[in-house]
């Protein structure tokens, strides 16, 4: 866990190394590159998906008629059943009697016939034939030889019956003698010529397209019902879909019961149709898509971008030019950051001038203390070679024995002494011995015409006080 952590720290310090406008130009291409590859898979999946739904939909359609053909048939043959377990019919088919074989022909076989042909309308003709195959009874149009040879033990579907402009498909009905429950020798024939009208019927309004169609094929391949427009590639269809890829798709399957074979054929530019009516809103979406992001991308560099690359080279001219100042071109978070660059700015040019100006005075304030320290050295070399040069009189009178020069030179050197000092106050001893110089000067200056007298008690000799 460490360790990822660690990875994803450097990774993170990582991209904090690279310039905002280079990531920008980076998440930018991989963004669009997202982009088309996201437009590319969904339409290869819609593509897909719709191709499926596409061929889901004709199936269940081919289903749909396929059933409802075998439900139709099924009915054809529970009438064949119900005739063939009729005993009326079995006995009309093995009496010998003209008579008999006439009142069951009125009273019975026509009666039943015509309740069949009222039940399924198109059925346009009944016939029976007996044993040797000779016509014993018919109901409907009669059409001599139009009864194909047959020598099926069972109910038998037969493919396209042209009569004149009519077509027709016949059902032949094998029929046994019936003994109580048990079932001899085969007796006869029934068959039954129904209008092909009554297939052509279930195909109507089951087309999915308005060019697509519906085959019906006979045992012989012959075709017995079309609806829609067939193309002939269709038409030998394996009912896999092989043909997807030549323009159409073929759905094959047989009719129970019977030898015929159902086919769907639909073109496949139906498909691509609402293909391209899909990929067409597709399409729309990625481009209202795309110019949102687009339109993101742009708001993100001249929002933000652009305003710090702005910054960027005005703190580059900034060093350059102290007076220049950020030109403030919005009034959103960058034009704020922008004004408060230029506050601060101005606030650091305020600063630096009253730092400046503390400088100055404290540069000033050094110069005026140098000068006083200056001033004050010669106020001390002055006095001092004043002292100097009185204690050099001094000496030089007594060296030549003139004690008066010497008596004043030092009254003089001591006043000056006095007076340099760097106190403020002086004992009153000193203060007194300070006068006493004072008069002993005046005295040498006036000829000793003045006399002072300081009358001072011992006590307070030692207090101090302002000289």
């Amino acid at each position: 866990m460490k360790n990822i952590k660690s990875k994803f720290k450097a990774l993170l310090d990582c991209l904090g190394k690279v310039r905002f406008l280079t990531m920008y130009y980076w998440i930018l291409a991989i963004t669009i590159l997202l982009f088309v590859g996201s437009l590319s898979v969904t339409n290869a999946i819609a593509k897909k998906g719709v191709k499926r739904e596409y061929q889901e939909y004709n199936e269940s359609l081919f289903k749909q008629a396929q059933a409802e053909m075998e439900r139709s048939i099924q009915e054809l043959i529970q009438i064949a059943y119900n005739i063939m377990s009729d005993r009326e019919v079995n006995a009309y088919l093995n009496t010998k009697s003209l008579s008999e074989r006439s009142r069951l022909l009125e009273e019975v076989i026509r009666p039943e016939f015509s309740s069949i042909q009222a039940i399924k309308s198109s059925i346009e003709t009944i016939s029976l034939y007996d044993g040797d195959g000779k016509l014993v009874a018919n109901m409907g149009t009669f059409y001599k030889d139009m009864i194909p040879e047959t020598t099926e033990d069972a109910i038998t579907f037969s493919s396209l019956i042209q009569i004149g402009t009519k077509r027709y498909f016949g059902i032949s009905i094998p029929l046994y003698n019936i003994n109580k429950t048990q079932i001899k020798g085969r007796c006869g024939e029934c068959f039954i010529l129904i209008n092909m009208l009554y297939l052509d019927e279930m195909l109507e309004g089951r087309l999915p397209t308005s060019d697509s169609s519906f085959v019906l094929k006979g045992g012989d391949n012959q075709v017995m019902v079309q609806r829609g427009l067939v193309a002939d590639t269709s038409i030998n269809g394996s009912g896999e879909n092989e043909e997807f890829d030549r323009g159409w798709s073929i759905y094959k399957g047989g009719i129970k019961k019977t030898s015929w074979d159902l086919i769907l054929s639909v073109p496949n530019h139906t498909l691509y149709q609402n293909l391209n009516y899909m990929q067409r809103i597709n399409g729309i979406t990625y481009v209202i898509i795309g110019l949102l992001l687009l339109l993101f991308f742009v708001v993100i560099y001249v929002s933000i971008l652009r305003p710090i690359r702005e910054q960027t080279l005005f703190m580059n001219y900034y060093a350059k030019n102290r007076k220049s100042r950020m030109e403030v071109k919005s009034h959103n978070e960058m034009g704020i950051l922008a004004e408060n660059l230029n506050a601060m700015l101005d606030d650091i040019d305020m600063l630096t001038e009253e730092n400046l100006k503390s400088k100055e005075q404290v540069l000033e304030a050094n110069y005026q203390k140098k000068q006083s320290e200056l001033l004050a050295y010669r106020n001390q070399i002055n006095p001092h070679f004043m002292h100097n040069t009185f204690e050099c009189i001094r000496g030089m009178a007594l060296l030549y024995e003139v004690p008066d020069i010497a008596e004043i030179s030092e009254a003089l050197s001591r006043f000056f002494s006095y007076n340099v000092r760097g106190k403020g106050y002086a004992t009153i001893r000193e203060i007194a011995d300070h006068i006493h110089d004072y008069a002993s000067i005046i005295g040498y200056r006036f000829m000793n015409k003045y006399t002072i007298s300081i009358e001072i008690e011992e006590d307070v000799m030692e207090q101090c006080m302002q000289k």
